[in-house]
């Protein structure tokens, strides 16, 4: 019974900010650690909370879709879980992970003072959490945006009665399964 909860996510106060920060993705000059150190990270992600450039909001579990021009969609929930369901056999990994990565992700997690990178866990069929991703994909509350590979899509959930229900849904189910991110959940482990 994975338990899963929403979450304040960090954006950017006005549009200039959040292109500049695309940029940085689209044109990176080495990994962060290369080009600051951790940290650096930290003293970064604390002048830009402080300077008011980035907010958080209310917390939120979102439904992430990806529509790429060749292939198959793709459709994700993005919330909190906890790293205990990972200990206790509730999340069971199908990702061999690494030691180094492990390590430099314990690393990061312990500097910088979060994680920045989701990990992917994915779930057997079931019909109740389908029922309730479609509930939200038709409210048109979505927002979407191109790039050159496809179209990205995001929907924020944060009704109280609708969270509790995709947390609700999670719970019954008897297990999930990581398939990327175990470095980041053992970095997590250690640190509690």
């Amino acid at each position: 019974m994975p338990t899963i909860s929403p979450f304040p996510a960090m954006r950017p106060v006005n549009s200039s900010l959040a292109m500049e920060f695309i940029r940085f993705r689209l044109e990176p000059q080495g990994t962060a650690l290369e080009q600051f150190g951790y940290a650096h990270c930290r003293e970064y992600l604390t002048h830009l909370l402080d300077s008011e450039s980035y907010m958080t909001g209310k917390p939120a579990i979102y439904l992430y879709g990806y529509t790429p021009k060749l292939g198959r969609p793709s459709l994700g929930i993005w919330a909190v879980t906890n790293a205990q369901d990972f200990k206790t056999g509730n999340i069971i990994s199908c990702e061999m992970g690494s030691a180094d990565r492990a390590e430099l992700a314990y690393e990061y997690r312990k500097t910088v003072g979060m994680e920045g990178s989701p990990v992917l866990i994915g779930y057997e069929q079931d019909d109740q959490l389908s029922e309730l991703i479609n509930l939200v994909l038709s409210s048109k509350g979505g927002r979407s945006f191109r790039d050159e590979q496809g179209v990205h899509e995001i929907w924020k959930i944060n009704r109280e009665h609708l969270i509790e229900k995709f947390r609700a849904a999670f719970s019954r189910l008897s297990s999930c399964y990581l398939i990327e991110g175990k470095d980041r959940v053992l970095a997590a482990l250690q640190l509690q």
